[in-house]
């Protein structure tokens, strides 16, 4: 098999390692597609491609380097103590009132956080100041598939948008 260069001179490696990692580490840590491309800062779109192909069906079949590396800085053991680990609410907060500001019902966010009504009402209301890093990420994942990029951004509690 031929390698390919890319625009930047960097070989293009294969894909099919790389997919069975990544499913690999979704069933690991009970995660969505999409939050692996949150915590790896992959493109969703790239993503999603890597999964389950292209529009066309078609598997990707081969991926940049640095995609290859972005997914293996994510381990499943830095992914289960995500339940665990804890963070300031302050911008799962931003991206809640942004989410609500844009027609999102708070069920339908607490369902997706995986967080009960009164906890989720608690986040909004300021009320906790800190969530797990598995909430921060599932709401940042609703945030990316849901919301317009400008109000996908951490912002800081001036910029927010009043709900």
């Amino acid at each position: 098999m031929a390698h390919l260069a890319s625009a930047d001179g960097a070989d293009w490696i294969p894909a099919g390692p790389f997919r069975a990692y990544v499913r690999y580490l979704l069933d690991a840590a009970d995660l969505p597609w999409a939050a692996l491309a949150v915590l790896s800062d992959v493109p969703a779109a790239q993503l999603r491609s890597l999964l389950f192909g292209r529009r066309s069906g078609r598997p990707l079949r081969r991926l940049h380097p640095h995609t290859a590396a972005r997914l293996l800085a994510i381990d499943s053991a830095q992914l289960r103590t995500l339940r665990h680990s804890r963070t300031d609410a302050r911008a799962t907060r931003a991206l809640l009132i942004n989410l609500v500001a844009h027609g999102w019902a708070t069920a339908a966010l607490a369902a997706a956080a995986e967080l009960s009504h009164s906890d989720l009402r608690a986040i909004l209301a300021g009320a906790r100041t800190e969530v797990t890093q598995r909430t921060a990420v599932l709401i940042e994942t609703h945030a990316l598939l849901n919301l317009p990029p400008h109000l996908r951004r951490h912002v800081c509690e001036d910029e927010l948008v009043a709900a």
